[in-house]
């Protein structure tokens, strides 16, 4: 089982507060599933789009983007937002490493 952690916990947790108790409970079931298996037919690699290795899954119309580090089976939550501004504020946020 893989341990979850946040990159900017602080904003995360924000973010994920505003958002109803509906979708509060499917990200929170989803970080369950992650932590059991992270590469899922769901993820899918945000390499091409983004610029960037990391993964994401679907929660609704929001989306999850996480890192993955297997010798440390950690998974390394980097994003959540609404889909329609997630890639543009990641984009922005995070630059091509």
């Amino acid at each position: 089982m893989y341990k979850l952690f946040f990159r900017n916990e602080k904003n995360i947790l924000k973010t994920i507060k505003r958002y109803p108790k509906k979708v509060k409970k499917q990200i929170k079931e989803a970080f369950e599933d992650l932590k059991k298996n992270p590469i899922t037919p769901n993820c899918i690699s945000c390499s091409r789009m983004i610029s960037y290795d990391c993964y994401k899954t679907k929660v609704g119309n929001y989306r999850i983007i996480y890192d993955i580090n297997e010798v440390k089976k950690q998974i390394e939550i980097i994003m959540i937002g609404d889909r329609q501004y997630i890639y543009k504020e990641f984009k922005r946020n995070y630059k091509t490493q």
